[in-house]
């Protein structure tokens, strides 16, 4: 499935979460496949960048594929220490859990 979406809007017609922290919301198109690609920066280094689209581990009820970031780099372990991959087949709850528990982790370096 192809998703052409507008910032305010995900695959099911809601409001993307945490809207103040999106600094890049762009199209993806790879392949001829058309998806969308959005990209979460939060005060304390940390981010998230989220695709969505046929081209990604996603589907109509799961429509985004999730990876953390630090400092727009990929740092897959940072909610799970044993994870090295991108989160795949994510629902929107699952979605704003990921960013409100990446919201709170303290700078790398400082602990809480």
């Amino acid at each position: 499935m192809d998703y052409v979406l507008r910032l305010d809007e995900d695959p099911r017609g809601s409001g993307l979460p945490f809207k103040q922290y999106v600094v890049e919301d762009k199209a993806h198109t790879l392949l001829s496949k058309a998806g969308r690609h959005i990209k979460y920066s939060f005060p304390n280094g940390y981010g998230l960048s989220v695709v969505m689209g046929g081209l990604f581990y996603t589907d109509e009820l799961r429509p985004y594929e999730v990876c953390p970031l630090y400092k727009d780099d990929l740092i897959y372990g940072a909610l799970d220490p044993n994870n090295e991959d991108v989160y795949p087949y994510q629902t929107d709850e699952e979605l704003m859990i990921m960013i409100a528990k990446l919201i709170a982790l303290p700078t790398l370096g400082e602990s809480k």
